[in-house]
Parts: structure tokens; sequence; C-alpha cells
């Protein structure tokens, strides 16, 4: 499992959109992720850190995130991705 938090820079808007996230690490990639928030969150607005939970098989370490998304592009002034599996 993986925290994926995306910080936006400057946005214009104003409502919700449709962000496809794929995370590529040492071990493997993910599919792309539809990347979705409760109906009373208003995700991806300027200066806000948004943080999703993300189910996927062990990718190693993240190296990178792609995205479909034009407005991603523009807008993600950061992502991070840490996996929060709990090892034993």
């Amino acid at each position: 499992h993986y925290l994926v938090q995306i910080k936006t820079g400057v946005s214009s808007l104003n409502d919700t959109a449709d962000i496809t996230l794929t995370l590529i690490g040492e071990e493997g990639s993910t599919e792309w992720i539809l990347l979705t928030c409760d109906a009373d969150t208003k995700p991806f607005q300027t200066g806000q850190t948004d943080t999703f939970y993300i189910a996927a098989k062990k990718l190693g370490k993240v190296r990178r995130a792609g995205s479909r998304s034009f407005i991603a592009q523009i807008f993600q002034s950061q992502i991070r991705a840490v996996d929060i599996r709990c090892s034993n």
C-alpha cells in the first residue's frame, strides 16, 4: 500500500478534476489509477495537499509518478509516494 500526497501549485479548478496516476518503482509500476475524493472534498486547489491511499503490489522504491491528465501536468507542484506496508 502506498500513501500518495499531491501538492497543487497555482490552480483555477473550481470543480473536482479527474486525475489519473501511475507509480513507477524499481521493481515495477501500477496500472493507471483514478484518484477520487469524498463528495464533500474539493481536491487539487491552490496550495492544498491531497492525500490518497493506493493498494498496489510491491514496487520497490518509487522513482516517479506519471499522470495522464493535462491539468495534473500543469498544476501539480509536488508528488510524494511512500510505501506504508507493514514489514515483519
